[in-house]
C-alpha cells in the first residue's frame, strides 16, 4: 500500500520558499479587504492578516486596527494606498503601515507579490 503525502495547508510555504499563497486575486473586490490566515516556518506563526486590493495592487497588513481592535479585513476599505478601519475611520498607509493621523498608531505591513492569479505574502517588512 502506497501512502500519499498530505498536501500543505493553505498559507503554508513550501520548504525553502520565501512566500506563502494566501488567496486568489479574484477573492478580493477592488477597494476591499479580506481576512486570511498565514502560517509556516521562518518565524511565521499562525495569525490572521488582512489582504487588500487597491485597483489591482495588493497589500497585506495586520488584521486588527490598533486604535480599538476593529477588523481591518472584512469591512475595511482601501483607496489610493490608504487603508481605513470600518469601526472609527482610522487610516493607515498600505505601503508603510504608518498612521495617516499623527496619533502614534501604526500597523505591520508584509511584502506581497502576485503570481498566476495568486496573492503571495512574505514576512514582516522592517520599518
Amino acid at each position: 500500500m502506497t501512502t500519499q503525502p498530505t498536501p500543505p495547508a493553505p498559507g503554508t510555504p513550501a520548504p525553502g520558499a520565501e512566500y506563502a499563497t494566501v488567496c486568489k486575486t479574484t477573492d478580493i473586490a477592488h477597494g476591499e479587504g479580506i481576512q486570511v490566515m498565514a502560517m509556516g516556518g521562518g518565524g511565521w506563526r499562525i495569525k490572521p492578516m488582512a489582504v487588500f486590493n487597491d485597483n489591482g495592487t495588493f497589500y497585506a497588513t495586520n488584521y486588527v486596527c490598533p486604535h480599538m481592535g476593529g477588523q481591518l479585513g472584512p469591512g475595511g476599505k482601501i483607496k489610493d494606498g490608504v487603508i481605513t478601519c470600518s469601526w472609527h475611520g482610522w487610516s493607515y498607509s498600505a505601503e508603510t503601515g504608518e498612521g495617516v493621523r499623527a496619533m502614534g498608531h501604526s500597523i505591520d505591513t508584509y511584502e506581497v507579490k502576485v503570481e498566476d492569479g495568486n496573492v503571495l505574502v512574505k514576512g514582516v517588512k522592517s520599518r
